[in-house]
């Protein structure tokens, strides 16, 4: 009734599920949520009253259990979680750090600056899967709840499922059933497909070219198994998209639109996919440079998942293409606070250095694109500014030294401003920038 009409239900309903919720087994302790404090507010209206969590990798008790397995309890967990604006949920990037016997709670929390941690352990005997968690306040270390799952290995979404529904009804009681049933993503069809995207999203940033291509392989043996599920054709769009950025691909236009087109097919899959449209935005306005629709797309996937970091750098990258530096330069931060130990943290961080550069913050730029290219070297798009910062700040000796990936026959490849989605100011400013360095070296001046 108060999912598709919404109609309270009956009182003598409502007991009845109340009833039924205090039967539950596996549940140990169910203790009155704690208050919860409001977090120090870094962006306005952004993370005021929302209490923030973070999933940490839970502890495999049996040796048989494979890594991806574990990763993909922590994953399916944080989407559901993510889901709800009613939370703040650090992405599982940056969580998945080494886990020791005696874990630092207090320390760890104030690392992802997140107010509740989410932390646990796996055992699996032949079939039977058994998850025990507990949720804990991270400056005093008091635990809000316990709960033990069990069930089989064709349970393990389900399980997934009920550990972030009993996560939201201890830190957000006010969420409805209709907002918990939403945050409940679709699922594969298959476990392996659910696995071999995660380990493949992983793998695409690596700065191996090998374990590169791997990722690709694997996400198209996850489309096979389950064909159906929109992640591994959004995952591959953006494969093929960074194959392009890191200077690898030997038909940079045809990649884009095969990246276009992956990305249309994930739509059809589920149009209501939050990564679906995020790389769907996004891909709008990097292959087809239609920034005004991409806006829109980030937006319905922020809507979607107001906590995916993805998409707030995404759409900072469509902000600076629209000369928005200020509303780009936001939604980096946003990024970098629900991200904030994530080694693939460096999108932002480049679309930040591209934002400061537009403004004449040569310095940030500097700063920003100086750290990207110190974990991808080989990323022409950061490079261009980074060398083109330099060379403004008449750092000529520096610019020399990150200009090299960019030259080609001893001359500078120009080619990708026909094709760029940048703004006209910008372009011209790095093209005069890469003639002027040219220029220089040529001439023996520096």
């Amino acid at each position: 009734m108060e999912d598709t009409y919404d109609i309270e239900p009956h009182k003598l309903t409502q007991d009845l599920i109340a009833g039924l919720r205090q039967q539950q087994p596996e549940i140990v302790v169910r203790p009155a949520p704690l208050p919860i404090a409001t977090p120090a507010v870094g962006l306005v209206g952004f993370a005021a009253s929302r209490p923030s969590v973070a999933v940490l990798p839970f502890r495999a008790l049996s040796p048989t259990l494979e890594p991806q397995f574990t990763i993909g309890i922590v994953d399916s967990v944080v989407q559901a979680l993510s889901s709800l604006k009613e939370l703040l949920v650090i992405s599982r990037g940056s969580t998945m750090i080494p886990i020791s016997q005696t874990l630092d709670l207090r320390a760890i929390g104030r690392d992802l600056n997140a107010q509740y941690l989410l932390h646990g352990s796996i055992q699996r005997a032949g079939d039977q899967i058994r998850i025990s968690t507990e949720l804990v306040a991270a400056e005093t270390v008091e635990v809000v709840r316990v709960d033990r799952l069990s069930g089989t290995a064709a349970d393990v979404f389900d399980l997934q499922d009920r550990i972030a529904v009993e996560v939201i009804r201890s830190l957000a009681p006010q969420v409805r059933d209709r907002e918990l049933h939403r945050a409940m993503q679709k699922r594969p069809d298959d476990l392996d497909a659910y696995q071999l995207a995660l380990v493949g999203y992983d793998q695409m940033f690596s700065p191996d070219y090998t374990t590169f291509v791997t990722a690709r392989t694997n996400f198209e043996r996850a489309h096979v198994l389950s064909p159906g599920w929109a992640p591994p054709l959004s995952y591959s769009a953006i494969w093929h998209m960074q194959r392009v950025a890191r200077g690898w691909s030997a038909n940079a236009p045809v990649e884009l639109d095969t990246a276009r087109s992956l990305a249309e097919r994930a739509l059809e899959r589920n149009s209501s996919d939050p990564l679906a449209n995020a790389v769907g935005g996004y891909t709008l306005s990097q292959c087809k440079h239609d920034h005004a629709g991409a806006l829109k797309q980030l937006d319905r996937a922020i809507e979607l998942t107001p906590n995916l970091a993805l998409a707030f750098a995404y759409r900072a990258a469509v902000h600076v293409r629209c000369e928005q530096h200020q509303e780009a330069l936001f939604d980096t931060t946003i990024n970098l606070r629900l991200s904030p130990r994530d080694r693939h943290a460096w999108f932002a961080e480049m679309i930040a250095a591209q934002a400061h550069f537009a403004r004449n913050d040569l310095d940030l730029a500097i700063e920003h694109a100086t750290r990207v290219a110190t974990l991808l070297p080989s990323n022409q798009v950061n490079l261009r500014v980074l060398v083109a910062a330099l060379v403004e700040s008449g750092r000529f000796d520096d610019a020399q030294i990150f200009a090299r990936p960019l030259v080609t026959g001893g001359a500078f490849d120009l080619k990708w401003i026909a094709t760029s989605p940048w703004p006209k100011p910008t372009l011209a400013r790095i093209e005069a920038a890469l003639s002027r360095l040219a220029s220089t070296l040529r001439h023996g001046n520096i």
